[in-house]
């Protein structure tokens, strides 16, 4: 399905019956306390897989005595967790991409997508609601940097942000009275470090608010977009294909998780960042009835502060490393403005214990001495205990779907 197909199929299910009803359900915040054991028993009994659980969980009801389940558990085995009560003829098959090794068949329902649709468009809505919209997200329009979707949207390339194409892009936003950007966080971020290099800040006069997911937002380059698209909102919006839980934080504010789409549980990691524990997301389905989840190990990692928020998400098991002790340690890094100011675009990888390559596209104004910043930011940033080189490249390669891995990890981190 192209990209205009998508868009009218997305405006056909809010004049659906079933999005009005979840808009509702959302605004009106139920809590998930009653329907989190209501839901357990359902799947218990109409979920193939969830049967051997019967006798685990009795009448005496703790989700915590069912295991918690991964990928590979479910890999080979997924038309198991399809609920007996959906007819499989009328599913939609998706593939994960695979990014931890593990790709798996996902099965959809049409209730389940417009239910989706709903929270999505509740999370746009902190933003404003019929606004004009621009989506830098992994688009390539037919020709030129971009291609007019409705009287409402338009897509913009991500491939071809350049210096010397800027402000063709900011022409079409101005053009187009943009109210709305929907980005991956390393689309916008290399736009905005192409503004800040050029013109430090940038003043849209229709613009609203950014709206980014599908990447790790960090605190540092949410930053470094507030900073070039001052009184704009910044709304993240964090979710995966499985469907299991779903959050957005609005500007450098905490991640509020959504009580009616899924349970989440936050399992300690055992390492910390400051004084902020790093936790592993388990979730379990409510929204999504059609192929549920009960406890599913995410493999994604969040920052939970001494209050219990949550104040980062900060990426998946893929976005850590191992140093020179051999220890598995998040990839977060630390660096000074000063050191990043002509660096546009930026890649983590790794195929050796205790080493790190930092991938760097860079301006003509980029100099050796900020390399050695960099690469000391590197350093400190892991108490030196690895060994960092800051490498220049031409461009940062882009998944088929046009994401951007933070982190190229080569190393099995199950041997460590």
């Amino acid at each position: 399905m192209n990209y205009k197909k998508k868009h009218y199929f997305k405006v056909f299910l809010r004049y659906t019956p079933l999005y009005r009803k979840t808009t509702k359900s959302i605004l009106q915040q139920e809590s998930n306390k009653s329907l989190l054991k209501e839901h357990i028993y359902k799947y218990i009994e109409e979920v193939p897989y969830y049967h051997k659980h019967k006798n685990i969980i009795g009448e005496s009801f703790d989700i915590k005595k069912i295991p918690i389940i991964r990928k590979p558990d479910i890999q080979g085995h997924e038309i198991e967790f399809v609920s007996k009560k959906v007819n499989k003829h009328f599913l939609f098959k998706e593939k994960t991409g695979g990014s931890t090794g593990w790709s798996l068949t996902l099965f959809r329902s049409f209730q389940d997508i417009t239910k989706s649709r709903a929270y999505v468009d509740y999370i746009s809505s902190f933003i404003g609601n019929n606004l004009r919209i621009a989506v830098l997200r992994g688009n390539k329009p037919k020709e030129g940097v971009f291609e007019r979707i409705s009287s409402k949207m338009i897509v913009l390339s991500s491939y071809s942000l350049s210096s010397e194409s800027l402000d063709t892009y900011l022409d079409v936003l101005k053009k187009y009275q943009i109210q709305s950007i929907h980005a991956y966080p390393s689309s916008i971020s290399i736009l905005a470090r192409l503004i800040k290099n050029k013109y430090g800040t940038i003043q849209l006069p229709d613009l609203k608010g950014i709206l980014t997911s599908s990447e790790i937002f960090s605190r540092e380059e949410k930053l470094l977009v507030s900073e070039v698209f001052p009184n704009v909102k910044i709304v993240d919006f964090y979710a995966m294909s499985e469907r299991c839980c779903c959050a957005y934080s609005i500007g450098l504010g905490n991640y509020h998780f959504l009580q009616d789409y899924g349970y989440t549980e936050f399992i300690d990691t055992g390492e910390k960042k400051g004084d902020n524990h790093i936790a592993e997301i388990v979730a379990t389905s409510l929204m999504n009835t059609t192929m549920p989840f009960i406890r599913y190990g995410t493999e994604d990692y969040v920052e939970i502060d001494e209050k219990g928020n949550v104040v980062a998400i900060i990426g998946r098991s893929s976005d850590f490393v191992i140093n020179t002790k051999n220890d598995i340690v998040p990839c977060i890094i630390i660096a000074r403005n000063e050191s990043k100011k002509n660096v546009l675009n930026f890649q983590y990888y790794q195929d050796s214990p205790g080493q790190l390559v930092y991938r760097v596209v860079v301006n003509n104004k980029f100099t050796l001495e900020e390399k050695k910043m960099l690469e000391d930011d590197l350093t400190n940033s892991f108490d030196n205990k690895m060994t960092c080189k800051v490498v220049v490249v031409s461009s940062i390669e882009r998944t088929k779907i046009g994401k951007q891995k933070r982190l190229i990890q080569k190393l099995d981190l199950s041997k460590y």
